[in-house]
């Protein structure tokens, strides 16, 4: 039996062999499984650290004007991303650990993770790209709120207005031709050789157009209030981000040009729409004029409507055949006086150019009281029927009747804005945001270029068991596709 072979304990020692590589499966798979849930929870900690910043946006500013930005000042003067990436290592560091600041006996965490930094890679300012941020968002709104239809009632008024091509008549240069034409005619002379003075039976209205808008604008209740513009985005170097990020549009085609104007109608209060705004009282007025104070900008748009009805009353006027003949009736007798037959062409037109004023005048009260006037008038809507009225037009100036067909002071405020440059209304309406803003609690220092509408950031994760993560995300409130910058 010499040659026999002792086998004991060879089982035992093929299962220990066996359980140890069992053993280090089992643990390389617990750990790999550890380090994915680590990654895991690093990768939630960070997206609901992002919704929780994102949350944070102004909740005066979307009050106000529907606009979503992160006001990385966070009520104080100087705004900085740094801040941003501050509250969101906090919240990364409560969702990594929900018992921060908790006394939990007994408790542990099987993770041990810590946000030990976070940087902003890129951000998004709403004042970048020439503050097209901020435009993009008040389109969306539009688009969101109202629909593409809202443009076609503006392209139709559009439309309307320059079917007359009301812009291409001067009535100052046709009226000036008529005057010329007088003075061509010579000095009329009596029997005796001496000269004899013209008589304008529309006198006293020449006479008035100076200072009109003034007149005008005494005739009703006028806000004083002004603005110290110094301080605001127009004047001051703007804080820069990284610019618009996954822009897909043109944001300055005519359709969204269209779109902002809306926005701006719609957000923005003017002498007859009061929102209730704390800035100045007329701020559509600002964005058109960019003046300091409420009344000049009111009389630069009184003025300019006063020119857009002046021609487009002369016009009328000039072939109406109700007020054509009376005014012909007038200069035949002024030039059959003077025995001066060739006065009586240019003496009846520059009685329809005085007449138109006074109507203009009448159009004018009727608009600042909310009413409407059609854009070229008939001898139906014509308030000052006779030459008498016109001469004592300022005893009819609440006598002007608003149609249904008409348009509104506010209509010719959009017509003004579609005529303004795109970067003045951007800049402007900006001003306006942070006055309104500033007037609110907590935002006495408010600044759009502070305000954060996207934001790529790096975190850098450490488990006090030794394992690092760093975790890379993206976000913003507009909508943003597959990454591509």
């Amino acid at each position: 039996m010499s040659g026999e072979r002792n086998f004991k304990g060879t089982i035992t020692v093929f299962l220990t062999l066996s359980l140890t590589i069992v053993i280090s499966l089992i643990a390389a798979v617990i750990a790999s499984a550890r380090d994915r849930s680590m990654r895991m929870r690093c990768e939630t900690a960070m997206d609901l650290g992002l919704l929780s910043v994102f949350g944070e946006y102004n909740r005066e500013l979307l009050s106000q004007f529907d606009l979503y930005f992160i006001d990385s000042a966070y009520g104080g003067q100087n705004g900085s991303s740094y801040y941003t990436a501050e509250r969101l290592k906090d919240y990364m560091q409560y969702n990594l650990n929900p018992a921060k600041g908790q006394i939990l006996p007994f408790s542990r965490d099987l993770f041990a993770l810590k946000a030990d930094d976070v940087d902003v890679k890129m951000e998004s300012l709403a004042t970048d790209s020439g503050m097209r941020v901020y435009k993009r968002q008040a389109i969306r709104y539009v688009k969101d709120r109202f629909g593409m239809s809202v443009i076609e009632g503006m392209k139709k008024t559009e439309k309307e207005y320059k079917q007359y091509r009301i812009d291409e008549f001067d009535p100052d240069a046709e009226r000036q031709k008529e005057l010329d034409k007088m003075e061509r005619a010579g000095t009329p002379e009596d029997e005796e050789g001496n000269p004899v003075e013209v008589e304008n039976p529309v006198k006293k209205i020449d006479d008035q157009r100076e200072g009109v808008i003034e007149f005008l604008l005494g005739e009703v209740e006028v806000s004083e209030k002004g603005i110290d513009t110094s301080s605001l985005a127009s004047n001051r170097n703007l804080r820069s981000g990284d610019g618009i990020v996954a822009n897909t549009e043109d944001l300055d085609s005519v359709v969204n040009n269209l779109l902002f104007d809306f926005y701006l109608l719609d957000k923005f209060q003017c002498y007859t729409n009061d929102l209730g705004k704390k800035s100045i009282d007329y701020e559509l007025e600002y964005i058109i004029n960019g003046k300091d104070n409420d009344r000049k900008n009111l009389s630069l748009v009184v003025s300019a409507i006063q020119a857009v009805r002046y021609g487009a009353n002369a016009m009328h006027a000039l072939q109406s055949e109700m007020l054509k003949p009376q005014a012909e009736g007038a200069a035949a007798v002024v030039s059959a006086v003077l025995l001066s037959p060739e006065l009586e062409e240019p003496l009846t037109n520059i009685i329809l150019f005085a007449w138109s004023f006074a109507e203009t005048c009448v159009d004018v009260k009727t608009l600042l009281k909310g009413g409407k006037v059609p854009i070229m008038k008939d001898d139906e809507t014509w308030v000052l029927k006779s030459l008498p009225m016109a001469l004592a037009y300022k005893s009819h100036l609440d006598e002007g009747t608003s149609v249904e067909k008409g348009i509104s002071y506010e209509s010719y405020l959009m017509l003004f804005l579609m005529l303004e440059g795109s970067e003045k209304k951007l800049k402007r309406s900006v001003d306006l945001i942070e006055c309104v803003l500033r007037n609110s609690p907590g935002n006495e220092s408010f600044r759009m270029d502070n305000c954060i509408e996207f934001l790529e950031v790096e975190a850098r994760v450490r488990s006090r068991f030794g394992r690092e993560y760093e975790i890379d995300r993206y976000f913003g409130y507009a909508d943003m596709p597959k990454r591509d910058f």
